[in-house]
């Protein structure tokens, strides 16, 4: 099983099982959690649930940087929504709704009364929107069923969606999309199945001459591509992805410069891990994502040297793991931490954003500070006992598994 894709998925799990709680009686207590997972331009996106409103009923949420003026973005009739994805230049919210079972690919413009939602193909039970231009004309994600992905391009306004799974390929997700030269090229990482999961780059060129290049190194197993920047920000060789490739043993965190062996491993053995794996870009070229060993996982910030920052020491303490998902152009960190309820065992999860210290940051030094905020809801530790055991043990198995 490849499961380079399923980290996202299986850390969102371990995650939300850690979140689930009851009270020391037995009687059962509402106890919110957020989960942040996009962000563009001073807009962060991602969910909010708790013991109610489960993994399975989470509504989707955008934070302005503060826990003043967030908003529920929840369309009306939906039971569960979730934003995935941000536009650069914020305008522009994408992600998933369910209504009476069938969930629907959704697209806000910061309120939820702005959700135009999209219809799977008739094969699937599910579509999801990973990623949209700044401005707004084409999304990415996929439609799935029984564990079969397709990699779907959307032009909101018009109706249904384009495959673009690779002919080739029995399966295929497409995640963010980028747009340059104006808006008239596009490049979106995912990854497709060719027996082994592969990063995968589609381009699609105004001149009509569109490519896509199989991103999978020489000497890995498989890998996949979470983020990515256009040929024209940041080199004349192609989009910068990033993303992860398992080796047999290892999950390293990888930058792609336009070429599947064309590669820097950002996994930062000299923190003292061996196993990373990078989840987003920005302009400048920094990359977030996180690294990890047998017993928790730190979110990382890579400045464009290379250099890795450890974001959980500007953490409180019993805060005990961490990831970072995106980094917007001024340099803001976005991600979940978890927090210990004073057993190892437990643990609430909380959406925060990491600042930068904006005059090291501008001047280039190697070492950057930065202060954590906590977006709504506002972390306050309670005495609460797990709904069951093992749920630690469980994150410490996926790491382990993931190499």
């Amino acid at each position: 099983m490849n499961l380079s894709f399923h980290s996202r998925f299986a850390r969102t799990f371990a995650l939300t099982a850690l979140s689930c709680v009851i009270a020391a009686n037995g009687a059962s207590t509402i106890f919110t959690n957020s989960y942040a997972r996009a962000s563009g331009d001073g807009i962060q996106g991602g969910y909010i649930s708790d013991d109610t409103v489960s993994k399975y009923n989470a509504h989707a949420y955008i934070w302005h940087g503060d826990n003043a003026s967030n908003v529920d973005l929840n369309p009306a009739n939906a039971d569960y929504s979730k934003v995935l994805g941000i536009s650069r230049n914020g305008q522009y919210q994408t992600g998933d709704a369910r209504i009476n079972g069938t969930y629907y690919g959704a697209i806000w413009q910061g309120s939820a009364a702005s959700a135009t939602l999209y219809t799977p193909p008739a094969w699937a039970n599910a579509s999801i929107i990973e990623g949209i231009t700044n401005d707004g004309l084409h999304a990415s994600g996929y439609s799935t069923k029984n564990n079969v992905w397709d990699a779907e391009l959307w032009t909101p306004g018009q109706s249904g969606q384009v495959s673009i799974n690779p002919d080739t390929a029995t399966s295929s997700y497409a995640y963010k999309v980028v747009d340059a030269n104006q808006g008239k090229d596009m490049e979106i990482a995912g990854w497709a199945q060719f027996g082994d999961q592969h990063a995968y780059l589609w381009r699609f060129n105004s001149d009509g001459s569109n490519t896509s290049v199989d991103l999978n190194p020489d000497g890995f197993q498989y890998s996949a591509a979470w983020d990515v920047q256009p040929s024209s920000t940041l080199t004349p060789d192609g989009g910068v992805a990033v993303g992860n490739a398992f080796d047999g043993s290892n999950l390293h965190a990888m930058e792609w410069k336009g070429s599947a062996n064309n590669y820097t491993d950002l996994t930062p053995y000299g923190l003292g891990f061996t196993d990373a794996e990078a989840q987003g870009i920005n302009t400048a070229g920094e990359v977030v994502g996180d690294a990890y060993d047998s017993y928790r996982f730190d979110a990382m910030v890579w400045d464009t040297s290379g250099h890795a920052t450890d974001l959980q020491q500007f953490l409180p303490a019993n805060y005990y793991s961490s990831t970072a998902y995106s980094i917007d152009d001024a340099g803001n960190v976005l991600g979940v931490a978890n927090y210990d309820f004073g057993n190892y065992e437990y643990s609430g999860a909380y959406a925060v954003l990491w600042t930068p210290n904006t005059a090291a940051r501008r001047f280039g030094q190697s070492t950057v500070t930065y202060t954590a905020h906590f977006l709504y809801p506002v972390p306050e530790p309670t005495s609460m006992v797990a709904l069951g055991l093992g749920v630690a043990a469980a994150i410490r198995r996926r790491r382990k598994a993931q190499g």
